[in-house]
């Protein structure tokens, strides 16, 4: 019994840590977009623009990037062998499990470069996939937060 009163606060506590990383809130004054079915959210900093006539869609600022996020129903995440990521030309590796994938390309050789970064969350039935295109100077660490904010959207939540 008394075994019972000390683990059960530690398990509380573990998962109250696990829910926090699975799903983090979005920077303070990032904007959150949903995708065209509502299934998926993203967020990005303050200074990028939704995009009003394509849902999903948003601008950095100047020529930045352009981001999409659609669901994808019935897929699965699934961890990315060499093979694989030669063939989609993987140029890093961030993430590579059954919960998220998360490269980046090879930068493009046009002038400036551009860089494609992709990230798939898998969520209940499904996955919830992104795709950030911006120039390949673009802060890696701003494209790390916004990789991050890629999951699954609560039920209700307004497009903001």
């Amino acid at each position: 019994m008394n075994c019972v009163k000390l683990i059960a606060p530690i398990i509380l506590m573990a998962l109250i840590c696990s829910a926090n990383v699975a799903h983090p809130e979005a920077p303070a004054g990032w904007k959150t977009i949903l995708d065209s079915a509502g299934q998926c959210k993203m967020s990005v900093p303050p200074d990028w623009n939704v995009d009003r006539n394509l849902q999903g869609h948003m601008n950095a600022p100047g020529w930045g990037g352009a981001t999409i996020l659609t669901p994808s129903k019935g897929s699965t995440v699934s961890p990315m062998d060499q093979n694989e990521q030669s063939m989609l030309g993987v140029g890093k590796m961030f993430e590579n499990t059954k919960q998220r994938l998360f490269y980046a390309g090879k930068p493009t050789s046009a002038s400036p470069p551009t860089l494609s970064y992709h990230v798939e969350v898998a969520i209940e039935g499904g996955s919830c996939v992104a795709q950030i295109d911006v120039r390949a100077a673009f802060p890696e660490s701003e494209i790390k937060a916004i990789a991050a904010s890629v999951a699954a959207a609560k039920q209700g939540g307004p497009q903001r």
